[in-house]
């Protein structure tokens, strides 16, 4: 190897290197301060703990206003997915195999065409939307994120079916199967990826929300999610960061949980839904 490539060799190791660092260090920190009490945080904050201390664990799991913000997040992040999973490749496969045909194109056109839109533009009307219709509260929420959900999920179904063989099809439809049946034997099977990467991208989002939740559940605390609830220890005047730490290690559980159970389908998911649009 030249003296350029062994160069450009130490360039990407210094890299990555840094990236594992900054990937690395905000995790052993969360995993060590949430596994001290205060006093040794306050005394040492990056030390190891002297001892397995589980009571801020405790402490956060014996508020109801935590167990409630939990159920909150699993009410606005499961019933969003379940809808958007079970509706959105039904549209995309009618979509995605009638591309031709003029009604079809325009219709995925514009819904495609509200991912440009930024959340800041329609804020204000969204918010104004929901207080006029009473649905400040987490059912509204669910209906929100359903609706701002659909646009990407369309997009990775359509471009994913898009790339599944019509021989397939016209060799069911020949065999005497059914739209229906073609769907749910043929073509939902072979969208296990798409879908992996749909509930994994869009949990993500749904569980660690602040934006939505703040300017739409902000009404009372019982509506509060697990995001507005962490926030609630942003107080200068009395930060108990070992508590924060360990709230946010209890969040992360099932998002790391979902990811490494689907990490297998969502790079090729993203893939494959990537190609044709």
């Amino acid at each position: 190897m030249n003296k350029e490539g062994k160069f450009f060799n130490l360039i990407a190791y210094i890299y990555l290197t840094i990236a594992v660092l900054l990937v690395i260090t905000p995790l052993y920190l969360l995993i060590v301060v949430s596994l001290k009490p205060l006093e040794d945080s306050v005394r040492n904050f990056f030390a190891l703990p002297s001892s397995l201390y589980l009571e801020n664990f405790k402490k956060v799991l014996s508020g109801d206003l935590y167990m409630n913000s939990v159920k909150n997040s699993v009410f606005v992040t499961v019933f969003p997915l379940a809808a958007v999973i079970m509706i959105v490749p039904m549209c995309a496969f009618a979509i995605a195999r009638n591309m031709h045909r003029f009604y079809y194109k325009w219709l995925y056109r514009y819904i495609i065409s509200s991912i440009f839109v930024p959340f800041a533009v329609i804020m204000i009307p969204v918010v104004i939307l929901c207080s006029k219709l009473n649905i400040m509260n987490v059912p509204g929420l669910i209906i929100i994120y359903i609706a701002f959900s659909i646009n990407q999920a369309l997009f990775l179904f359509v471009g994913h079916i898009r790339n599944i063989p019509r021989d397939l099809d016209e060799s069911a439809v020949i065999d005497g199967c059914g739209v229906s049946r073609l769907y749910f034997k043929i073509i939902l099977p072979l969208c296990k990826p798409m879908i992996a990467t749909v509930a994994v991208v869009n949990s993500l989002w749904y569980w660690n929300d602040f934006l939505l939740p703040v300017v739409l559940l902000n009404k009372s605390q019982r509506y509060f999610t697990l995001a507005l609830y962490q926030y609630m220890f942003n107080d200068p005047q009395n930060y108990q960061f070992n508590l924060a730490f360990a709230s946010y290690f209890l969040g992360m559980i099932p998002l790391v949980v979902l990811y490494l159970s689907a990490s297998k389908y969502v790079v090729r998911g993203l893939t494959a839904g990537a190609i044709k649009g």
